[in-house]
């Protein structure tokens, strides 16, 4: 049996709910089986957690800080191209 990470239809009401897959559990439709109700539905404790993890400043992954760097680069050099990368002595 496959365990997805996706949400159930029960699922659409919770504060949890990310839309592709849920906050708290990697396998939302196994908290469903055999309970009518999901243990995290309705915790106004879990919803102040995850007010406060998206509230949290973003950390810059390498691919976006090498992005940046890049477009600072290439604004820096004027346009310039091939004159900039012949003084450096990469080209």
């Amino acid at each position: 049996m496959r365990y997805h990470q996706k949400p159930v239809r029960k699922c659409h009401g919770c504060g949890l709910n990310l839309g592709d897959h849920c906050w708290l559990y990697a396998y939302p439709r196994g908290q469903w089986r055999g309970e009518r109700c999901c243990r995290a539905y309705g915790d106004a404790t879990l919803y102040a957690a995850l007010g406060e993890w998206r509230k949290r400043p973003d950390v810059k992954t390498r691919k976006t800080l090498r992005r940046e760097t890049r477009r600072q680069r290439s604004a820096s050099s004027g346009g310039e191209g091939a004159a900039w990368l012949r003084e450096r002595g990469l080209l």
